[in-house]
């Protein structure tokens, strides 16, 4: 009614619209049309109008746009039901608060009348999410920021249940909202395996912590993605973080680091085996033994592990090697040279003495003649035995100490001679096959003796222990190289004792004059029974 108040323009129409209360107490709409008239013959001005009842017109109005706005709230309902979930609506004029009955359903509920869903949500709604949820709606209505949260409600049986809820409000010309329509959806399986994930991230997470070897994980260029606490140790950024770091500025040769297309190559499998030496943090290098894998066509892990302590012992190892060959080697120049002196000294000496003594023993025999008594010709008959007994032993022990022809006419004749002489009586057939032009071939005296004492210690072997009934001496080499194989066809050598009997040293001494003599040493089982003892030497090149 306030316009009514308004000026009036001559000339102008005047319209307002207002209701009424009518008799029976019910409002009524009209509309009022008038305008002000000037007479011009001195009479005062007035208004002239009419005034409409529109009630009908407006009520109809009303009905269009309702049923307008229930179109529209149908098929936005429609939109909703088809892209998934339970649909929902409010009208927030009535404050009617609607679910489908598949959000109860689902729940374990039975669908129940729309007066009770207020109650039934707030006590259904966890406590934390209850608060999340009215302020995420309150600012929706107000400041229309987005409405799409997730909450937790409870089902029939007491269990937590993860909803995503997300809705649209509609306001009017006044910005007031009058209606709003959503969806629920139950994503509770999708949480149970997000957090499954998290876990199973969070174990994997430890793991890769608390690896004894250091872990590198690594992108297509080279540069360092992560690094576990392990490698930060190893690297020397203990307590650090390690990230978009070149793999090549950790490496003292930058060409070892793989090529990321040579890994996906690989992909089914772990890369070779290989070594780096990184750079640490202070300078200083540390050796690591390297296996990588290609995890993606983006990343590759690396798998470090720090093989200082083993290459130190290794340096350790060959070097005690080193000195225990020395040793090796001095104490056989040691034997050989005591051999020949006591050799020298059986021969010059004590072979001598017993031959002189028996000669002079003859001769006081053949002098005397009839003339002795018959128990003292009958001791020196003894005598004469035992001094004769005595030089055989001699030369057959200066045969073992001083090997015959070996320093005369070498390898091949010193070992055809020890089979002639020494082996014919044994059990076994030992045959010698030296190769075409072997036959006077000479090698380095200290060779020579070593392979001589390892073929007789071999033949004495198979000869004892093997059940053999052929034993083969093999020679064969040039001037440069010396191969020696004993091969028998008794009943093999187990695999744990081709390195040795346990209490017996024979192929420990094998084995320790072929070192002292640089050759290579090995005892092998045959494929069709027996076994192989073989030496090869090879001439040190100048």
């Amino acid at each position: 009614m306030a316009a009514l108040s308004e000026p009036y323009v001559d000339g102008e129409d005047h319209q307002i619209q207002y209701r009424l209360r009518d008799a029976q107490g019910q409002w009524r709409h009209f509309r009022d049309r008038s305008r002000r008239i000037d007479p011009g013959d001195g009479r005062p001005a007035f208004v002239q109008g009419i005034a409409l009842d529109v009630t009908d017109l407006v009520e109809s109005e009303q009905a269009l746009r309702d049923s307008e706005a229930s179109l529209r709230r149908s098929e936005q309902r429609f939109r909703l039901a088809a892209a998934g979930g339970q649909v929902w609506d409010w009208d927030l004029l009535r404050d009617l608060l609607s679910f489908s009955d598949d959000f109860w359903r689902q729940l374990g509920y039975e669908p129940m009348a729309v007066a009770g869903y207020r109650s039934r949500l707030g006590a259904m709604t966890h406590p934390d999410d209850l608060v999340r949820h009215r302020e995420a709606m309150r600012r929706h209505l107000k400041d229309r920021a987005p409405f799409d949260l997730e909450v937790r409600v409870s089902d029939a049986q007491g269990e937590w249940r993860w909803m995503h809820i997300q809705g649209q409000a509609e306001w009017n010309d006044d910005g007031r909202a009058v209606f709003m329509a959503g969806t629920t959806v139950d994503i509770t399986p999708r949480k149970k395996a997000e957090a499954a994930l998290r876990e199973s991230e969070a174990y994997r997470r430890s793991l890769f912590e608390q690896l004894a070897d250091g872990v590198l994980l690594i992108d297509t260029n080279n540069r360092v993605l992560e690094a576990n606490s392990q490698a930060l140790r190893m690297l020397g950024h203990e307590g650090e973080r390690l990230v978009d770091v070149s793999l090549q500025s950790l490496l003292a040769d930058e060409r070892a680091a793989p090529s990321h297309d040579t890994l996906l190559e690989t992909a089914d499998g772990p890369g070779p085996l290989v070594e780096w030496t990184i750079v640490r943090r202070d300078g200083s290098r540390l050796p690591v033994e390297v296996r990588t894998r290609a995890l993606d066509p983006q990343r590759y892990i690396a798998v470090l592990r720090d093989v200082a302590d083993r290459h130190a012992a290794q340096s350790a190892l060959i070097r005690y090697q080193l000195e225990l060959s020395e040793l090796t080697q001095r104490l056989l120049t040691q034997e050989k040279n005591t051999t020949r002196r006591v050799a020298q000294a059986l021969h010059d000496n004590l072979g001598q003495s017993l031959a002189v003594a028996r000669l002079n023993l003859d001769a006081v025999v053949a002098t005397a003649g009839d003339s002795l008594p018959p128990e003292i010709a009958d001791l020196c008959r003894k005598l004469a035995r035992m001094l004769a007994q005595a030089v055989l032993d001699v030369r057959e022990v200066l045969a073992d100490l001083r090997p015959p022809l070996l320093e005369e006419q070498g390898l091949a004749a010193a070992l055809d001679n020890e089979i002639r002489t020494t082996l014919l009586a044994v059990g076994s057939d030992v045959l010698l096959e030296v190769a075409d032009g072997l036959q006077r071939q000479r090698w380095p005296a200290d060779v020579e003796y070593s392979a001589f004492m390892v073929a007789r210690e071999a033949i004495a072997n198979a000869r004892l222990h093997a059940q053999s009934s052929l034993i083969r001496v093999l020679l064969e080499g040039d001037v440069n190289t010396l191969q020696l194989d004993v091969i028998d066809d008794g009943v093999g050598i187990p695999q744990d004792m081709q390195l040795g009997r346990p209490g017996h040293l024979g192929v420990v001494g094998m084995r320790e004059r072929s070192i002292s003599i640089g050759a290579r040493f090995s005892v092998t089982g045959e494929t069709t029974g027996g076994t192989r003892v073989t030496l090869h030497w090879e001439a040190p090149r100048s």
